[in-house]
């Protein structure tokens, strides 16, 4: 695709630049459909092909997603322990049998 520089200075009232191009397209200007006006007459629009990739990798990640999805399955329950881990109340209880044995020894 060539574009005519007289043309696009024709359209758009300014020399076709890179920096001329790049402000055009930042006050929306310039796009696709316009440029389109200035291109030759076989010229194949491409906006409906612009988002093709995008949209293959995105169905690729939802057949992903849907595979994962199916293979995801409930944790087992734990192993019961071997030994028991000790509980706050034991220690409590112990502790309370030694302060009331060393106030008996020393009460004696």
């Amino acid at each position: 695709m060539t574009i005519n520089p007289n043309d696009f200075i024709n359209k758009f009232g300014i020399p076709m630049t890179n920096e001329n191009i790049i402000q055009l397209m930042k006050t929306k200007s310039l796009n696709i459909s316009r440029l389109l006006e200035i291109c030759p007459i076989d010229t194949v629009d491409p906006s409906p092909h612009l988002y093709d990739s995008t949209m293959q990798t995105l169905g690729t990640m939802m057949c992903l997603a849907v595979v994962a999805h199916g293979l995801v399955r409930p944790l087992p329950l734990p192993l019961p322990l071997a030994v028991p881990l000790p509980s706050t109340t034991t220690s409590a209880t112990t502790s309370a049998t030694v302060t009331t044995a060393t106030t008996t020894k020393i009460n004696s």
